[in-house]
């Protein structure tokens, strides 16, 4: 009995171990992938500036040129404008041979179609990410009984099919075929009757 006490104490003891060891491990495992999951968002987002950079430079520096050849055509607009509504023929053909320089005026090609913002598309979760129970085969948390025999009695139940200690050294023992419960305190070399009772199933 007392054996059999320090082996469900010992596994007591083991399984607390266990549990303590895999909620450690369960933690660790929690606080590296949250590391690594800042880590590979700050990787994104730097990723998304860099691109959103660029494609607004791009976008800038053509709107800023588009401007200027808008500026030139507009000043070369009026100008036209002031030498059509001229009513000095001399001073009309000297303009005009003036005029060459705006010919020049270039219009500027564009980037497009530009680099686009690209979308975000959220990664899968799953349990194995985080990670699973799986069964223990180690035998340490395993109970295992010894039974030493040290003396044999003789009961008068042609088959004893169950049998169960109590704490006052006293047995139940139980016969399906005789139908028969019994609790019984060995004493010397015989068996004492304290209990009997018929079980019918």
């Amino acid at each position: 009995m007392e054996a059999r006490m320090d082996k469900i104490r010992h596994m007591k003891t083991v399984q607390g171990f266990k549990y303590e060891q895999v909620r450690q491990d369960i933690q660790l495992q929690e606080k590296s992938l949250k590391q690594a999951v800042e880590k590979y968002a700050k990787k994104l987002q730097k990723e998304l500036e860099h691109n959103h950079k660029s494609t607004f430079q791009f976008i800038q520096g053509d709107i800023n040129d588009i401007s200027r050849s808008i500026k030139q055509a507009d000043v070369w607009y009026n100008e036209v404008e002031d030498l059509m509504n001229t009513t000095d023929v001399a001073e009309f053909f000297q303009e005009v041979s003036g005029m060459k320089k705006y010919s020049d005026i270039s219009i500027q090609k564009t980037m497009s179609p530009y680099c686009s913002i690209p979308k975000f598309i959220p990664g899968e979760i799953t349990q194995s990410t985080l990670g699973i129970f799986q069964d223990d085969d180690s035998p340490s948390g395993e109970l295992t009984v010894d039974m030493n025999i040290n003396r044999e009695f003789q009961t008068n139940l042609s088959l004893v099919t169950h049998l169960s200690p109590c704490h006052d050294d006293s047995l139940w023992i139980n016969s399906s075929k005789d139908e028969v419960l019994q609790k019984i305190k060995p004493e010397r070399s015989s068996l004492k009757t304290i209990l009997m009772s018929m079980v019918w199933q």
